[in-house]
């Protein structure tokens, strides 16, 4: 019956043991599945991570490029602001030009007329034969009145005193 007893101790020193591995394996294995849950957890932020800057260097590229874009389209539209006030400048410039070469040209027929008239004054009218200068040069100016005034519109606040002027000058003589 000692013998007895002192298996039962035995077996039930051997329970406790038992036991005791028993959970000491349940705190390894709940350990390890808090690594384990731990390691994804920490894969997931990884994970998240690695988007959030991807997307970050999307959003970077993509301001770059607008940037470029924005850049270029400002140069472009310089550009062209340019090219166009350049050739609407060329164009006055040259219907200007055009323009004065033909006040030129009327003044120098007015010119000659008035040495042809000059000669063909008659002494007993005391006038011109049936010609008068001054009506003559009003006609012309007012014959390119109307070119005058578009010119006159095109043209910047500078360009058109000058012009206005210059046809206030013609219309005197």
């Amino acid at each position: 019956m000692i013998i007895l007893i002192e298996q039962l101790q035995m077996i039930k020193c051997l329970i406790l043991k038992l036991e005791k591995i028993v959970r000491i394996q349940e705190t390894i294995l709940k350990y390890k599945q808090e690594k384990k849950n731990s390691k994804i957890l920490n894969q997931q932020y990884h994970n998240d991570f690695n988007q959030l800057m991807n997307s970050f260097h999307t959003i970077q590229n993509t301001q770059r490029k607008y940037q470029k874009f924005n850049f270029k389209l400002k140069k472009l539209i310089k550009t062209t602001k340019d090219t166009l006030f350049q050739e609407k400048n060329q164009k006055h410039h040259i219907f200007f030009q055009r323009q004065m070469k033909q006040n030129v040209y009327e003044k120098e027929q007015i010119q000659r007329l008035n040495k042809t008239e000059a000669l063909k004054f008659n002494k007993e009218t005391n006038q011109f034969n049936g010609f008068n200068i001054r009506q003559r040069i009003k006609k012309i100016t007012l014959k390119n009145h109307h070119v005058l005034k578009k010119l006159l519109l095109g043209l910047n606040h500078q360009w058109r005193i000058k012009v206005q002027l210059l046809c206030h000058f013609i219309q005197r003589i």
